[in-house]
């Protein structure tokens, strides 16, 4: 197999042949500087593709895939320069329409991206979908054959948080805006978990369990054990009823 390196606007192309036929094109440098007719022309035609002078490549390939696999490979090559479809779409003009997954995973497989157009299948909802060589890349070479593309929405800063606990300010929570958990917060200080003697809301697990909440759970407990006491000496009839079954109960027991 030789190999020969090329450079791009997107970096370093590495491009595989056998046989007289492309069978893989790489994103990055991985060596190889086989002097062939076919990688001189195959970088020909690559330099006239990013500058804006080819629409097609006729070049010799040689994918190496299932039936299945080709055949998505080759309706990729269908698809005009310029445009774009979604994977649904994809999987229609195949010919397998209820496996637009197996053809989104052909279409990430391709081996010789660029040359085969997989970049041009977004996904249906107009975001860029995923690509082999990076979204940023596929971005580019939408961009550069004149597709509008969304851009990149900004990543919102994430909260840190302590790990096994929820921690609150010490100051009393106001009547608006008042966080549920600061409601039932206990001033606790815990030197070994809050050296200043903050405000610990736990949220399950040994680290973040606070008191307040195995206090409240027995009050709970208690309530519904009162209600039932209750229930059982009201007189009306299904009282009586559940008194009766109750009793029965125990007796068996």
């Amino acid at each position: 197999m030789e190999q020969a390196v090329i450079s791009s606007p997107l970096g370093p192309l590495t491009l595989f042949a056998e046989d007289g036929h492309l069978t893989a094109l790489v994103y990055g440098d991985y060596g190889g500087y086989d002097d062939l007719p076919l990688f001189r022309e195959a970088k020909r035609q690559l330099e006239e593709y990013f500058a804006g002078q080819r629409h097609t490549f006729s070049l010799p390939m040689a994918p190496d895939g299932t039936e299945f696999q080709c055949r998505v490979w080759q309706v990729l090559q269908d698809i005009p320069y310029g445009t774009a479809i979604s994977y649904r779409e994809l999987a229609d003009r195949v010919g397998s329409p209820r496996a637009f997954q197996a053809v989104g995973q052909a279409n990430g497989r391709n081996p010789l991206p660029i040359l085969i157009p997989c970049h041009r299948v977004i996904a249906s909802n107009g975001t860029l979908g995923g690509y082999s060589g990076g979204v940023e890349r596929k971005r580019y070479l939408l961009q550069r054959e004149g597709v509008s593309v969304p851009e990149p929405k900004p990543r919102k800063p994430r909260r840190k948080r302590e790990v096994g606990a929820h921690w609150f300010p010490t100051q009393p929570p106001g009547p608006v805006g008042c966080h549920r958990s600061q409601a039932f917060s206990i001033h606790v200080p815990r030197p070994d978990r809050s050296p200043d003697g903050g405000v610990f809301c736990g949220k399950g697990g040994r680290k973040g369990e606070s008191f307040l909440h195995f206090e409240w759970q027995i009050f709970y407990c208690g309530l519904v054990w009162l209600g039932f006491c209750h229930f059982l000496q009201n007189p009306s009839p299904f009282g009586e009823t559940v008194k009766k079954n109750c009793k029965n109960i125990f007796y068996l027991i």
